[in-house]
């Protein structure tokens, strides 16, 4: 009974480990997919101001759970935007 309370006790941690770990690497490249779409507005010469910080604010809305650097680099790119 020890016996296999132990194995499910390991099976328990190793998948609670890797999922964690998992989650943490797509984590990771939503955040880099983020921040390439905001690179990817900045450079767009196409898009007006007000264009840019609508596309900006929808981004903020889908990635903003992410990290605080993205948050700052929309902010960024919306404090420097001229027509």
């Amino acid at each position: 009974m020890k016996k296999s309370i132990l194995i499910t006790a390991v099976l328990s941690l190793f998948i609670f480990t890797n999922c964690s770990k998992a989650k943490e690497a797509v984590d990771t490249l939503n955040s880099l997919e983020c921040l390439r779409k905001v690179q990817e507005i900045n450079d767009n010469d196409n898009l007006t101001c007000s264009e840019t910080i609508a596309e900006l604010e929808k981004l903020e809305r889908n990635c903003g759970a992410f990290d605080q650097e993205i948050l700052e680099s929309i902010a960024l790119v919306k404090s420097v935007c001229e027509d």
